[in-house]
């Protein structure tokens, strides 16, 4: 099999499924049903596929669309992802037209089928699992990914340019020697040796990167790391309005105004980067779904724990063989937990896959880490280095009132025997950057 004929039947398995799994919802949304709002009324709805929210390769995938050369959402090729302008929006009837044309005019030919398709940036995918759900536009449901677009992406290649204009030693070096507070990461060891960055290491990089590219000699880089770090925040509000819309909409024009900076200077060999031109679509979503924590990857990324790290971990591990493997254990886990559901409903109870009930401990006040961010801290090193001026006396008023309780807790009869706090400038302290307080 080529690896043209093995990608098309990957896509069209995915399509394949995709329609089989939505088959239900494809009836409802044609035919109605029947649902129970919120004030109790039984209404009739028409469940429509609004929003799908995946990453750039399956964004292509679910579109028909090339990855790496066009856009799921409009027109742009590869060569206009660097002009910070969308291009015209796709119709999803303008690319099943695409689709039937190649196919009619080339039926016996896949790679014919695929040239034809090539000027167009389609994939021919026979039967798309979209095709005719009502009121659908899959190329319009698209929608902004924060973490792999942003954080995994845009954040991901500033940092990258940032190493080439600071230099990688310097750069550690900057992030080593940038302060402690409370909420960012300190990287004592810097950023360069870090492998296989995570989203959350990346948005700890992201609230420090333009602190340690102050005074660079490019001060056109740093204007756009700016306004490139001031479109990602935006993007994040919990609330939006045409104001801050406007914003987004000027800082990402402001970007591509200064990016030629990353080009002369090397730092970048090319900004026609597909994630980049995503963030001009942005608005028009944000107009369309709302805010973009609706529609996060952020809140599917936990399914990989369950459904593939721990699928993993239960194989043999062997390569070439564990992906059977884990399919089965999949499938076996979804047979157990539908029969436990029927046993569940015959005894009318309520049936739960968690592998505990939850627990009715109370979780602490204050949360923090099993290790403490710095080990045996001296005390004028708490009051230099965090600001904590009156430690020291906050401290023998927190011992004596302690002492004054536990021995409460022994006896009421016998008085506190009189007893000498030892000195406090010759003890050593643990201490933690970050801490999680639960209301």
């Amino acid at each position: 099999m080529t690896d043209l004929a093995l990608r098309n039947a990957k896509a069209r398995l995915f399509h394949t499924a995709a329609r089989h799994i939505l088959e239900p919802l494809r009836v409802a949304a044609a035919d109605g049903i029947e649902l129970v709002s919120a004030d109790g009324a039984v209404r009739k709805c028409f469940p429509i596929l609004a929003i799908y929210a995946a990453d750039y390769p399956e964004q292509c995938l679910v579109a028909c669309t090339r990855y790496g050369s066009r856009c799921p959402k409009c027109d742009a090729a590869k060569t206009d992802f660097d002009s910070g302008q969308p291009g015209t929006p796709r119709n999803p009837l303008d690319t099943l037209a695409r689709m039937t044309e190649a196919h009619d005019t080339n039926p016996d030919s896949l790679s014919a089928i695929d040239v034809f398709l090539r000027q167009y940036g389609v994939n021919y995918v026979p039967q798309p699992f979209w095709e005719d759900w009502p009121h659908t536009n899959i190329h319009q449901s698209i929608t902004p990914d924060i973490l792999h677009q942003l954080y995994q992406g845009i954040i991901k290649h500033l940092t990258a340019w940032a190493t080439e204009l600071v230099g990688a030693d310097e750069l550690d070096a900057r992030f080593k020697r940038a302060g402690l507070a409370h909420g960012l990461r300190h990287f004592k060891d810097g950023i360069s040796g870090l492998q296989r960055v995570s989203g959350e290491e990346h948005k700890a990089i992201a609230k420090q990167l333009l602190a340690c590219m102050a005074g660079i000699p490019q001060k056109d880089a740093v204007r756009a790391a700016r306004c490139l770090l001031d479109f990602t925040y935006l993007a994040q509000y919990a609330c939006h309005s045409e104001e801050t819309l406007r914003m987004m909409d000027e800082v990402l024009a402001d970007f591509h105004s200064y990016s030629d900076v990353f080009i002369r200077t090397g730092a970048a060999k090319s900004l026609e980067l597909p994630k980049l031109h995503s963030l001009v679509h942005y608005t028009t979503s944000i107009r369309l779904f709302g805010t973009t924590g609706g529609y996060n990857t952020e809140q599917t990324e936990r399914l990989h724990i369950d459904f593939a790290k721990q699928a993993y971990d239960a194989s043999h591990h062997r390569e070439g063989e564990y992906l059977p493997f884990m399919c089965s254990w999949l499938e076996r886990r979804e047979k157990m937990n539908r029969f436990a559901a029927h046993q569940a409903r015959l005894d009318n109870k309520t049936y739960t896959s968690l592998k505990r009930p939850p627990s009715d401990r109370k979780r602490p006040a204050v949360d923090y880490t099993k290790h403490p961010s710095e080990k045996h801290c001296t005390l004028s090193r708490i009051v230099k280095d965090h600001g904590a001026a009156s430690f020291a006396e906050e401290l023998v008023v927190w011992i004596k009132q302690y002492v004054k309780t536990e021995w409460g807790k022994l006896t009421t009869s016998v008085p506190l025997p009189p007893y000498t706090i030892p000195t406090i400038e010759t003890l050593a302290f643990d201490t933690w950057n970050q801490v999680k307080f639960h209301t």
